[in-house]
């Protein structure tokens, strides 16, 4: 199988008595050690990301436009990572980097869904319940932009509310964002944060090496028992491992659709 998995760059080299252990790094992890103080006035997400990229010298493989900001800050307190993906949590993307080690910003792209049985090719599984940490969510932002004052207002105040909300009744999580400015953004940030709080199920499955998993991507869990609410989880996250006495195997977080 010659499918590509992985690209970094060999950041240590270790010789050890039976072993030459080599340790590579994608370029990711200069997001992750710069923190810088930038501003930006009317810029998308994917401008300020893109201007993010060139700052720590990443290639893009895809930036969404995601959503348009009348000016948005980024403070040395946190890292440039984790700014980005603050960004993405607002505008319902993914971050991460593909097999290449470019960034990828934006929707899920739709891939095959993949197909595993319980056992056939399924080695573990372990699935938990996900706890509802909010019912719903509303979000507070400033300025009069949406109220007749127009992209001009952004930097003004005002008592009338910047609200936007998601969810259903129950238990509420309200968030403060100075750097909403309108109604409409407000509105999209709820809905995108709200749909990362759904319950369902969590877990991890391990198979035989599966290299063409993406982040992002559908599977299908055949066989699982009776009583599970579905059998369709998204990509989370995954590793791969070779051994000499196991082999090949990938282990794959999941959650359910």
């Amino acid at each position: 199988n010659n499918t590509k998995v992985f690209t970094g760059q060999i950041h240590q080299i270790e010789q050890q008595l039976h072993l030459l252990r080599i340790t590579v790094l994608s370029r990711f992890r200069e997001l992750v050690v710069q923190r810088k103080n930038l501003y930006f006035e009317k810029s998308t997400a994917a401008a300020i990301v893109g201007n993010l990229c060139q700052q720590a010298d990443i290639t893009p493989a895809r930036i969404d436009p995601g959503i348009q900001f009348p000016f948005y800050g980024l403070g040395d307190r946190a890292s440039l990572y984790a700014h980005l993906r603050s960004l993405a949590e607002k505008c319902g993307f993914v971050l991460f980097a593909d097999e290449n080690d470019h960034l990828f910003f934006g929707k899920s792209l739709p891939l095959k869904t993949m197909v595993f049985e319980v056992g056939s090719n399924i080695l573990t599984l372990q699935l938990e319940d996900m706890p509802n940490r909010a019912s719903q969510i509303e979000i507070y932002g400033e300025s009069p932009a949406s109220f007749g004052q127009g992209v001009p207002g952004a930097s003004w105040l005002t008592k009338k509310e910047v609200k936007g909300t998601a969810g259903s009744q129950g238990p509420t999580r309200t968030i403060a964002m100075p750097e909403i400015r309108t109604l409409e953004s407000a509105q999209s940030v709820a809905v995108a944060l709200q749909q990362q709080q759904k319950p369902g199920k969590m877990g991890k499955l391990q198979v035989l090496g599966a290299a063409e998993v993406k982040l992002g991507q559908l599977i299908k869990i055949n066989k699982l028992p009776s009583g599970s609410l579905t059998n369709l989880f998204t990509v989370l996250g995954f590793s791969h491992s070779i051994q000499a006495e196991r082999g090949f195997i990938t282990t794959i977080n999941i959650q359910a659709v």
